[in-house]
């Protein structure tokens, strides 16, 4: 991969692959695999957002949980430099899908996730209170009273009232939970949160104020986000750079706004047009894919996205294109990404961010 990415990235993943073998038959024999991710790369600068956006099964979930070892890797490598490493005396820069497990823990305290649904990610059995200091709890970071303590603050950060502490999840709303996972996700001081579809669930009005609070924190915080979502406006609003995956590949990627303006992929491009219109009059033409996503079980040979594609050629049928550099910091994976039209397109659509 070619791009004009930072020198001093706080993440740097490389070639990452992820099969999940399928079993069939009466004896359970693999009969053949899910093929997740296919060779995934993208760096992260401290302090920043990089947003991942692409259709259900694109292999989004998947880059998210490997990163965190909930999933192990099987190829690839994923640098990150450890605040808490370097604090400890111990080698800072490490690759997360080699290290041992006393290292993992160190690790951990620097990288956070929060997941889709709150409701699920949070122990219905205990109370708010102790759901956000487990963290604490666990790392020995200090003791019960001033653990409360903490706790408190923490709910105050995230905009909820201390006196919530003693609550159960099923006690508060969907945007509150959300609120309280983002709490406990603080509470170790992370430099990189794993943000999984953290706002797909909401209302739309909460939505809003849950990127308002991560944005306010990361200039607060100085927090570098993996923002993952499947709605392309909610991307943008939130990242300075994005990757768009397709089949378990990472087909564009660039500032923002730049892929808004210019998409250089097929995909994007039709992922940019599904994007609700606030003026729907000054835009004519739409363009729909064709068909449905193909399965990773059997990824078509050549462009992944061929078979979708309305400027598919042979070569699109043959050659797999290259994650190549089209503009500077604008990489994509198409072979006739310099014909691409559509230029200046935020000039002709406004969309609803």
């Amino acid at each position: 991969m070619t791009s004009a990415m930072s020198d001093r990235s706080l993440l740097s993943v490389r070639n990452l692959r992820k099969d999940f073998p399928v079993s069939s038959g009466f004896l359970r024999r693999t009969s053949g695999a899910v093929h997740a991710l296919n060779g995934v790369d993208f760096d992260i600068a401290a302090g920043e957002t990089l947003g991942l956006v692409g259709e259900s099964g694109s292999g989004k979930s998947t880059v998210a949980r490997t990163l965190l070892r909930l999933v192990e890797a099987d190829a690839g490598s994923a640098m990150f430099h450890s605040r808490s490493l370097a604090a400890a005396g111990m080698v800072s820069d490490i690759d997360l899908f080699t290290v041992d497990s006393r290292t993992l823990k160190h690790v951990r305290r620097d990288i956070q996730i929060v997941f889709q649904d709150p409701y699920s990610s949070l122990n219905p059995r205990h109370s708010i209170a102790v759901n956000v200091g487990e963290p604490l709890r666990a790392n020995r970071i200090c003791g019960a009273v001033e653990r409360r303590a903490r706790v408190a603050q923490l709910l105050e950060v995230v905009g909820l009232r201390s006196d919530l502490m003693q609550r159960y999840p099923h006690e508060l709303s969907g945007g509150q939970r959300q609120r309280v996972a983002i709490a406990r996700a603080l509470a170790l001081e992370p430099d990189l949160i794993v943000a999984d579809e953290p706002v797909s669930a909401l209302d739309v009005s909460i939505q809003a104020q849950v990127m308002n609070l991560l944005l306010d924190l990361q200039q607060k915080r100085g927090l570098a986000y993996l923002f993952i979502a499947h709605d392309l406006s909610v991307v943008r609003y939130m990242s300075r750079r994005i990757a768009v995956m397709y089949l378990g590949r990472i087909v564009e990627m660039g500032e923002a706004n730049e892929v808004f303006r210019k998409p250089r992929h097929p995909y994007t491009e039709a992922l940019i047009e599904s994007v609700p219109e606030t003026k729907p009059r000054l835009h004519k033409e739409r363009i729909l894919l064709q068909g449905d996503v193909a399965s990773p079980m059997r990824i078509p040979p050549g462009c992944p996205f061929h078979p979708r594609c309305r400027y598919a050629q042979d070569v699109c049928r043959r050659e797999l294109p290259p994650l190549r550099e089209i503009a500077r910091g604008h990489i994509a994976s198409c072979h006739f990404a310099e014909q691409m039209p559509g230029a200046d397109r935020a000039s002709r659509r406004e969309v609803a961010v």
